[in-house]
């Protein structure tokens, strides 16, 4: 059976936006803006919700927690419950990154490494 050209190229594109919109894990995530640039506060709220949403509030767990740089840029970090080493999903992270307002098209998320 013969694959046309359309039907190739169509199934190329497809597997290149799955590429794209793949979800992985991560040290740590900051929320962007349409323009690239990080927003502190938005950054801050999603933390905060995925650290509620993980029943962490009140812990003295290090997960999902705000750290800043020298640039006093915040970032939301992965930390640890006992030995349980919680990681940031960037995908969940976009998405609480738009609730709290976020126009990006994407998060920021980085490994340690």
């Amino acid at each position: 059976m013969k694959v046309s050209i359309v039907n190739a190229l169509t199934l190329a594109l497809i597997a290149g936006v799955k590429v794209a919109e793949a979800c992985s894990l991560f040290d740590n995530c900051r929320c962007t803006m349409a323009d690239g640039s990080i927003n502190n506060d938005i950054t801050t709220a999603a933390c905060a919700s995925k650290r509620t949403a993980a029943d962490l509030d009140g812990s003295d767990s290090t997960a999902y927690t705000i750290t800043t740089d020298s640039s006093n840029t915040a970032t939301c970090q992965s930390g640890f419950v006992g030995k349980d080493d919680l990681t940031l999903d960037n995908c969940d992270f976009r998405e609480r990154c738009t609730a709290a307002g976020a126009t990006g098209s994407d998060s920021l998320c980085t490994n340690a490494n």
